[in-house]
C-alpha cells in the first residue's frame, strides 16, 4: 500500500518566509525617497524618448535638407531665383541644347517639335500629335494623346502631374506659348482635357519670377529641369 503523506500548514516555516511575513513598516522619510526616485527615473525615461522619437528625426531631416538645399521643391525654397542660379553647380549638355534651340517661331511647325521632343514627354506620357495654334493670340499647344495609350487610362493623377511639368518646361523655353492644352481618352470613351497656363506655371515654380527667365541662360536652364525634375539623360 502506498503512504500518504499528510501535509498541514503547521509544518510550513513562516518565520523566514517572504510569502507569509508581514509587510515592513516604512518611515515618511523613506516612502518621499522612493517617490522622489521614480519620478527621477520616469522624467529620464521621458528625456530619451523625446531625443530618440523628436530630436534625432528632426537632425536628420535637416542634415538631409541641407545636402539638396540647391534643388528644393516648389513653395519650400528659401532662395530667391537669383541665389538658386547661383548655386548650381554643373550645367549639363540637354540644358545647354535646350538653350540654343529655344524660343522657336511657333509658324516653324519643325523646330517647335524639336524642342519638345528634346524634352523626351512621349517617354512618360505617350505618343501625341501636336496642334500649334498661331493665328491670333493668345498663342497655345495641344498634345493630342494616342486612344491606346495605357497610362492616360490607368494613372491619369501621375499622368497629369508629368504633363503639368512638360507644360512648364515648353513655357519657360518658349516665351510666346501663353498655354499648353491636352486631351486624353478615359475608360468610358469619351476625352478628358486639360490645361496649363504662364500663371499657373510661375505658381508652380513660386519664385515670384515670369516663367520665362528660367530660360535667360544655360544655366537657367539647369535650374529649370533640376526644379521641375526633369531627367534627360
Amino acid at each position: 500500500m502506498s503512504k500518504k503523506n499528510n501535509f498541514t500548514t503547521d509544518k510550513l516555516n513562516t518565520e523566514n518566509s517572504t510569502v507569509f511575513s508581514k509587510p515592513i513598516r516604512q518611515t515618511a522619510e523613506e516612502i518621499k525617497s522612493i517617490k522622489q526616485k521614480r519620478k527621477r527615473t520616469v522624467i529620464i525615461v521621458l528625456s530619451i524618448a523625446v531625443i530618440i522619437f523628436v530630436v534625432l528625426p528632426w537632425i536628420i531631416v535637416k542634415l538631409i535638407g541641407s545636402s539638396n538645399k540647391d534643388y528644393m521643391n516648389s513653395g519650400q525654397t528659401k532662395f530667391t531665383y537669383s541665389q538658386l542660379v547661383e548655386r548650381v553647380d554643373l550645367v549639363n549638355e540637354p540644358a545647354k541644347t535646350l538653350y540654343s534651340i529655344k524660343n522657336p517661331d511657333l509658324k516653324n511647325t519643325e523646330a517647335v517639335k524639336k524642342v519638345i521632343d528634346f524634352l523626351k514627354p512621349q517617354e512618360e506620357l505617350g505618343e501625341f500629335t501636336l496642334d500649334i495654334q498661331c493665328a491670333e493670340k493668345p498663342y497655345n499647344i495641344t498634345f493630342k494623346f494616342d486612344l491606346t495609350h495605357e497610362v492616360v487610362t490607368e494613372g491619369q493623377d501621375e499622368w497629369e502631374l508629368e504633363m503639368i511639368k512638360q507644360s512648364c518646361a515648353i513655357m519657360a523655353l518658349m516665351n510666346n506659348v501663353a498655354q499648353v492644352n491636352w486631351e486624353f481618352p478615359i475608360e468610358s470613351g469619351e476625352t478628358k482635357s486639360g490645361l496649363f497656363n504662364r500663371a499657373d506655371a510661375e505658381k508652380l515654380m513660386s519664385l515670384n519670377v515670369p516663367i520665362e527667365r528660367f530660360a535667360e541662360s544655360e544655366t537657367s536652364v539647369q535650374l529649370l529641369l533640376n526644379q521641375l525634375g526633369i531627367d534627360l539623360y
